[in-house]
């Protein structure tokens, strides 16, 4: 039974630390909206391609931020603000096992430079992987019902959570405890525990898998990601990559040293942060996965497995 948590509570208790540790590279505003780029690229051909490379907005950057969720919960994030004037889509990350947030860092980094805001949360990174969906259930609905408590707002109709291996349970724990998500990006998800199940087969939200190379790497019961939603879903597999390579960077691994385990390499990485990008502003623009699935058709070279439902 899902615990209860008081989200009147949780926001009389809400706030934020802001330790600026981070880097500015911000000036003046940039004139350009989301909107108004997102419907540039919208009148090109779907392509993945494009967002393998810095897209036109400065960045603003505030790193170790800390919202309290409860009397005796916080959780701690790096905040990637895109320069405009607009009120922009949020993308939210959450690594996976035995990571953190800075795996996440350059996928952030690129989000903010295609006119996404991008946030990138640390929770613990083993053993509590479905308390981890519903603290960031709680944090997604804080965030939601009181967005000024970001230093910039953005627009509360296009939140898109992404999360990687086991954080991948924990997004989809949270998008089916109905926190206010539009989009739901999984990569090569990872199932730790069966009593996810039951929150796969509530999951409503469109959702994109994107996962490693089944003949590289198999993620534990992935397949169910796929199997038990009964929701608008499509899968990709990225030909040739590893589990890791949807982070960017990557953390030290001595198995990847050693040659146990195949390493990260930039080329996949930058096709997985190229097709979160794809994911994203289909989901922030027309609603679904539609402009997504166009785009890994014009690339197939770069995917195998291709399905939806």
């Amino acid at each position: 039974m899902q615990p209860q948590r008081s989200s009147s509570f949780q926001l009389i208790f809400a706030a934020l630390i802001l330790l600026l540790h981070g880097c500015v590279s911000a000036g003046e505003p940039n004139k350009l909206s989301f909107d108004e780029l997102s419907q540039r690229v919208l009148k090109d051909k779907p392509s993945l391609r494009q967002f393998m490379r810095k897209g036109p907005f400065a960045i603003i950057e505030r790193d170790d931020l800390t919202l309290r969720i409860s009397a005796d919960e916080t959780i701690r994030f790096d905040y990637y603000m895109s320069n405009q004037r607009q009120p922009a889509p949020l993308i939210i990350f959450q690594h996976g096992n035995k990571a953190d947030k800075s795996v996440h860092r350059k996928q952030a980094i690129r989000a903010a430079s295609w006119g996404f805001h991008a946030l990138v949360v640390e929770q613990e990174s083993s053993d509590q992987w479905t308390d981890n969906g519903l603290r960031l259930s709680d944090f997604i609905k804080i965030i939601y019902k009181s967005p000024r408590l970001l230093e910039r707002s953005f627009d509360r109709s296009r939140i898109i959570l992404v999360g990687h291996s086991f954080g991948a349970s924990a997004a989809a724990i949270a998008t089916s405890t109905n926190a206010p998500v539009t989009g739901l990006i999984l990569l090569d998800p990872a199932l730790f525990e069966a009593e996810v199940k039951p929150y796969l087969a509530r999951l409503e939200t469109p959702t994109i898998i994107l996962g490693a190379d089944p003949d590289v790497f198999k993620s534990k019961h992935r397949q169910v990601f796929f199997q038990l939603p009964q929701t608008d879903l499509l899968e990709v597999s990225i030909a040739g990559a590893t589990h890791n390579d949807a982070q960017y960077p990557n953390m030290f691994n001595w198995n990847h040293v050693l040659g146990l385990k195949q390493a990260p390499k930039k080329y996949y990485q930058e096709i997985f942060t190229g097709s979160i990008l794809a994911s994203a502003v289909s989901f922030a623009t027309i609603g679904s996965y539609t402009y997504a699935w166009q785009a890994f058709q014009n690339d197939q070279v770069a995917f195998k497995d291709m399905k939806r439902k």
